[in-house]
């Protein structure tokens, strides 16, 4: 009998909120693993926000997005929105669409975060990283074909042979 195997991973990003009143740092993160995205399903990404020491930030007065960007062409594709679902803890998803990563022609993108205080048009950045770098790769990858052979295109034949 065989055996398959499947692994459900996380796509998490870490990013850091900078807060001024803060002027220690420890335990801080050195560098942010790539996100994979698949193409032909929604990909779900959980965003983690903290402060600068590590500890939660509290957004409760902020609004988080992040911005979809084409190196090459040196463009934003796309900002989507980061729902908050715990904001006094820093947690927060957002999904990448099945029809963006459709859309997609390139296999590696960026992805910069940033936010403001509600009714505020100023945005500002959330590091990747403690090294001060915005972007955080993003590959995208075939994984799930959009469209199937239905029944009524599938043709048999059969080969009876000489008789």
């Amino acid at each position: 009998m065989t055996t398959i195997q499947t692994y459900l991973y996380n796509n998490r990003i870490e990013v850091q909120f900078w807060a001024d009143n803060i002027f220690a740092t420890r335990n801080f993160q050195v560098y942010n693993r790539p996100v994979t995205v698949y193409q032909g399903i929604d990909n779900p990404i959980t965003v983690i926000i903290k402060t600068q020491n590590q500890q939660s930030a509290n957004l409760a007065s902020y609004i988080v997005q992040a911005d979809l960007q084409d190196v090459e062409n040196k463009t934003t594709l796309m900002t989507i929105g980061v729902e908050l679902v715990n904001p006094a803890k820093g947690y927060g998803r957002m999904i990448i669409t099945k029809d963006l990563v459709n859309s997609l022609n390139e296999r590696i993108y960026k992805l910069t975060f940033k936010k403001t205080l509600k009714g505020e048009a100023q945005f500002t950045p959330l590091y990747g990283d403690m090294n001060n770098t915005l972007p955080i790769d993003l590959y995208v990858e075939p994984g799930f074909y959009s469209t199937t052979i239905s029944e009524d295109r599938v043709s048999y034949r059969i080969d009876a042979g000489t008789l």
